[in-house]
């Protein structure tokens, strides 16, 4: 066996089926790879449907109490008779070469990691903001010839390796920063990671402002125990760029200021002059959008105004728990 596909699943009734079928349509020869569903405790019908589902050759299911996916994937990894081991999540449609152009780059004896791209079918305004953010991340991935940044939407590892470091940190108990911390050690470690970008999966992205706005918070929640752990990937890495960094401390800023003039510590200028960064930090990717989309490139100057806010309360949450001692 040289491939395992690791999926993480919880409550995924409506979705996991459509995963493992575009899974089970790959290219690459169906003896090469086996797939491991690790049930996280699932309490809908995800349980029955993985037993009963029997289109891969090399299928297994794993269940156990709920413990988070940076758990239930180190379980995977480690059942794993795969030299490669592949994420995905349950939400997530394989094109049909995926496997194929997750594993070419480790012909390379050099390359550790591989990480794919999103793509996504959706309509809506929201989901399609999101997408052409993640676009625009990838181009900033795809200026460097090594990464640290690795999600498990679409990533690969020797298992030696991952197994070797420990794979992901189970303090993350929800899919929200593990992963980044994993790909930021073996960067930091020397190993080589890579972007491919034609190792495409199709993902359902949140569709409302309020869930999209709920997984900012989350994001940014857990987001504090990742920069506890690499403080110096709050200033850089290769997927948040630099620009989106300076608009979450100008509006930190515009709100710090905005305090102080209300006891005439500062001038009034000093709010107006953060708020206004922010809305020129801003015009870079309204430009980009603009090319993809009209109408997300105008709703994205609100969307990203929201997205800072939320991002921030989470990690101001975040922060508090950990010098509480609740996040560790």
């Amino acid at each position: 066996m040289n491939v395992t596909v690791i999926i993480a699943v919880f409550n995924s009734e409506d979705t996991i089926i459509h995963c493992l079928d575009s899974l089970a349509e790959q290219s690459i020869n169906r003896e090469d790879f086996e797939v491991i569903c690790v049930d996280d405790g699932s309490t809908d019908s995800t349980s029955k449907l993985l037993k009963e589902y029997n289109h891969i050759l090399n299928y297994k299911v794993v269940r156990h109490e709920n413990n988070g996916p940076a758990f239930s994937r180190n379980k995977g990894a480690q059942l794993a008779e795969g030299k490669i081991i592949l994420f995905t999540d349950a939400d997530c449609i394989l094109d049909g070469n995926w496997i194929i152009e997750m594993i070419e780059p480790f012909k390379n004896e050099s390359i550790t990691g591989v990480q794919g791209s999103y793509r996504t079918k959706q309509k809506k305004l929201i989901a399609l903001f999101d997408q052409i953010d993640m676009e625009s991340r990838y181009k900033k991935l795809k200026k460097n010839d090594y990464i640290d940044s690795i999600a498990t939407y679409s990533a690969a590892y020797r298992r030696d390796t991952f197994l070797k470091y420990g794979g992901f940190n189970t303090n993350y108990k929800q899919a929200s920063g593990e992963d980044f911390e994993l790909s930021f050690l073996l960067s930091k470690e020397g190993h080589k990671l890579i972007f491919s970008e034609n190792a495409i999966c199709y993902h359902k992205h949140p569709d409302s402002i309020i869930k999209y706005l709920k997984t900012k918070f989350s994001r940014g929640y857990w987001r504090t125990l990742l920069y506890k752990n690499f403080k110096n990937k709050i200033y850089n890495d290769t997927y948040t760029s630099l620009l989106l960094k300076l608009q979450y401390l100008s509006i930190t800023l515009f709100f710090i200021s905005t305090v102080l003039v209300l006891f005439n510590f500062i001038s009034k200028t000093v709010p107006i002059v953060c708020v206004t960064l922010f809305i020129l930090l801003q015009i870079p990717f309204f430009i980009f959008a603009l090319k993809k989309n009209i109408k997300v490139a105008f709703l994205s100057f609100p969307i990203v105004t929201f997205r800072s806010i939320f991002f921030l309360s989470g990690m101001l949450l975040g922060v508090t728990h950990v010098i509480m001692g609740k996040l560790k």
